[in-house]
């Protein structure tokens, strides 16, 4: 169990996106696909878990400092020796340059995604804003390895709105981690958040918003004018998701808390479903 938490497999989640280009290219009933789109979903998870154990390795100290990171975090509470996460960490690695390895046509995608993940580690994310903006981009690389994947072009308006989206969640969860050190002034283990302002990222949000909607209605225009059901599911998530988690920390933690909400899983499946009407004729 332990481990499972180590190499955050709730967080795999993320990783669907890789499935997203097989809708959206008008693939979805086309089976020989889902082979291989499914190898790539578990070659970047095991990628994701990587640099997730890498993470927690470097931030040990930090973590042990945090209210909450401190006993959550298998090692910073002790509940995984740090020799073993190396343990842990190496087959991580040797099991994803195995599927890299029969899988040459995202090797590109992978590399810039491990880029950017390490360069983030150990540079930008003592850079506030710019720190969002990488970390955005990695959510981008998995929508492109997806379509490598099944062989078609990435859409541009598809790249944009999910740099958009991820800016949006990421903006978010920042807004929440202030909420959560804000009465106590305690920022030991995240002092980059005394950078950010509260306003500023509100800001943001809303622009984020706006521009991804804005990204959807053309994507809609462009490609199925039946899509636009979905973009008002999108518009209506958006803004539920902002308004539950501007004020408070429940944004700190995306999965958990859409998984925790009934409203916001009913809109989850509905912003699914509708994007389906494109396959009806």
């Amino acid at each position: 169990m332990h481990i499972i938490n180590l190499i955050r497999a709730k967080d795999w989640l993320k990783n669907i996106l890789i499935f997203f280009p097989l809708i959206f290219s008008g693939h979805l009933f086309d089976n020989s696909h889902y082979i291989t789109l499914f190898i790539g979903f578990i070659t970047f998870n095991i990628l994701a878990s990587c640099i997730y154990v890498i993470n927690d390795i470097l931030d040990i100290k930090e973590d042990k400092l945090h209210p909450i990171k401190k006993l959550t975090k298998p090692i910073a509470s002790n509940k995984i020796t740090l020799n073993s996460s190396y343990v842990v960490l190496f087959f991580l690695i040797i099991s994803c340059l195995t599927l890299v390895y029969f899988q040459p046509i995202i090797y590109t995608s992978v590399s810039f995604y491990l880029f950017i993940a390490l360069s983030y580690n150990f540079i930008f994310k003592k850079i506030p804003y710019l720190e969002l903006i990488i970390l955005s981009i990695g959510y981008v690389i998995r929508i492109d390895a997806g379509s490598r994947l099944i062989l078609v072009e990435s859409s541009i308006l598809m790249l944009t709105s999910t740099f958009f989206l991820a800016l949006f969640f990421l903006t978010i969860k920042r807004l929440g981690e202030i909420n959560h050190f804000e009465s106590t002034s305690n920022y030991k283990t995240r002092y980059i958040l005394k950078f950010y302002s509260k306003k500023i990222l509100k800001r943001i949000i809303i622009i984020l918003i706006f521009l991804l909607v804005l990204n959807l209605i053309i994507y809609t225009i462009i490609r199925d004018i039946k899509l636009i059901l979905s973009v008002i599911f999108v518009f209506l998530f958006l803004i539920k998701y902002f308004r539950d988690t501007k004020d408070d920390t429940r944004g700190e933690n995306p999965i958990n808390f859409i998984l925790s909400s009934k409203l916001l899983l009913l809109m989850s499946l509905l912003i699914i479903l509708s994007s389906l009407v494109m396959y009806i004729n």
